[in-house]
């Protein structure tokens, strides 16, 4: 009897996931077929390949997001200053 049940339940279960299959599946149908948006002629044009130009003018102030400070404890003069540059030398 507990056999008998569960098979009546589990048929159940089957007609409850199928009726929910479609009902979604009739909700989709409604929805993509009332989907007739109207567009007036003057709204579309023929797409064409080229190149866009497009410039922004602005104005504002530029700041940066950390700024370091760079001081000596030394006061003097700097006679020669050795910096390595891209090929590897010193310049002086």
């Amino acid at each position: 009897m507990a056999n008998n049940r569960k098979s009546k339940r589990k048929f159940w279960l089957w007609i409850g996931l199928a009726a929910v299959v479609i009902a979604a599946g009739l909700v989709v149908a409604v929805k993509a077929s009332g989907n007739t948006t109207k567009f007036e002629p003057s709204q579309l044009a023929k797409a064409q390949r080229g190149d866009i130009a497009r410039s922004v003018v602005a104005t504002g102030k530029i700041t940066p997001i950390t700024q370091v400070i760079v001081k000596s404890k030394a006061s003097g003069i700097v006679t020669k200053l050795d910096v390595t540059g891209e090929d590897d030398t010193v310049h002086g």
